[in-house]
């Protein structure tokens, strides 16, 4: 949609080559052109996370990980005036820069979400892009990471503190890798277009039900990430050097499984599965409960035998085990979080499960 009223239709490419996972910068790729400020000096400020859960639960659900749908918020309240404008990010030149700076990522974005919607919105207008450092003021409340990234239409501006993405890994076992990133700085800028398009005036936030005008909106910027991630690796900088590198074959493959749909629970493939070979094998080396969640969320083809999904899994229990060991330990001490009684109870009815398929198989087995 344009602000003329019409949306010029993104261009169409292979599908193959537009379907990311990792979302890198060539290093010689030139960002210097970017807008991005900096601004804030302190500590993040406790609590307020709620405005960030809803863009937490499209991602966190994009990319399989745990139902947080319910949990949508909005941007704390309003009312404060915006601080200083903020120092440039003098540091961030290159796509190399991106590649190992969080900051610079969000900066690398800005240009890429500006070349993009420049292209496909008539009299298109830049908003600003903050990067949060610790926590700053804003018209719409206070921007930090515990807030989470947000848009302010009074300021048409986006807030993003970058420590904001170890938080979703730490706090609710989210994937925040570059295409995490990039998506949710997307998310935010599809609520600029919606702003300067007239959406958010025709339709004003009248609640949070599945059929509300804030749950469209969430979709509909849900929507206008994707399409900029779509077209992103044929954009080039003024010189022709793409900004992304392209996704090889494994990783588009690699991306196909994390993002399809889980399988039914009924589905005969998680027994089949863990009472095969590989199966028993797994609750041997003590692996059987990852990849019981593996095959749970995701179906076949969940791995090659002594492939890169079988080491993941390997790495994710031994932090698993770690994490039951403290639980168990603090289960007896009577000191234990909710959390850590919720996954001691998860760990031991699953495990109880796959022992159960496999104790049928022998079973069977026996009786042939």
């Amino acid at each position: 949609m344009a602000a003329g009223g019409r949306f010029v239709k993104p261009s169409s490419s292979d599908v193959a080559e537009r379907y990311l996972f990792s979302m890198t910068f060539n290093p010689d790729a030139d960002i210097s052109g970017n807008t991005t400020r900096r601004r804030g000096r302190g500590a993040a400020i406790a609590g307020g996370g709620a405005g960030v859960l809803g863009l937490v639960a499209l991602v966190v659900a994009m990319l399989g990980g745990p139902d947080l749908t319910g949990l949508v918020g909005g941007a704390p309240g309003g009312g404060n005036e915006p601080a200083s404008s903020g120092e440039a990010l003098s540091e961030c030149d290159t796509g190399q820069d991106a590649n190992t700076n969080d900051d610079c990522r969000m900066a690398g974005a800005q240009v890429l979400l500006d070349d993009y919607w420049q292209q496909h919105v008539d009299g298109y207008q830049p908003p600003t892009m903050t990067v949060v450092d610790g926590a700053t003021s804003t018209q719409c409340g206070t921007a930090s990471n515990a807030v989470g990234p947000f848009y302010c239409p009074p300021e048409q501006g986006v807030y993003i503190d970058p420590t904001f993405f170890q938080l979703m890994r730490d706090q609710f076992g989210a994937s925040a890798g570059e295409l995490s990133q990039l998506y949710i700085v997307g998310h935010e800028w599809g609520h600029h277009i919606q702003n300067i398009t007239g959406t958010m005036e025709k339709y004003p936030n009248n609640g949070t039900g599945p059929d509300s005008n804030g749950v469209r909106t969430e979709l509909q910027a849900d929507c206008y990430a994707g399409a900029w991630l779509g077209d992103v690796t044929a954009q080039k900088d003024e010189n022709g050097v793409a900004y992304l590198q392209k996704p090889t074959e494994a990783q588009i493959r690699r991306t196909a499984m994390i993002l399809k749909p889980a399988p039914p629970e009924t589905y005969p493939y998680v027994r089949s599965m863990m009472t095969s070979r590989l199966g028993f094998r797994a609750m041997a080396e003590g692996w059987s409960f990852e990849m019981y969640q593996e095959v749970k969320r995701h179906g076949p083809p969940p791995f090659v035998e002594g492939g890169w999904k079988e080491k993941q899994l390997r790495e994710e229990a031994a932090d698993n085990q770690r994490r039951l060991r403290i639980a168990e330990e603090n289960i007896a001490a009577r000191i234990a979080t909710e959390d850590q009684k919720a996954f001691h109870a998860h760990w031991h009815r699953d495990m109880s499960e796959i022992r159960a398929m496999q104790d049928e198989k022998r079973k069977e087995g026996q009786a042939a």
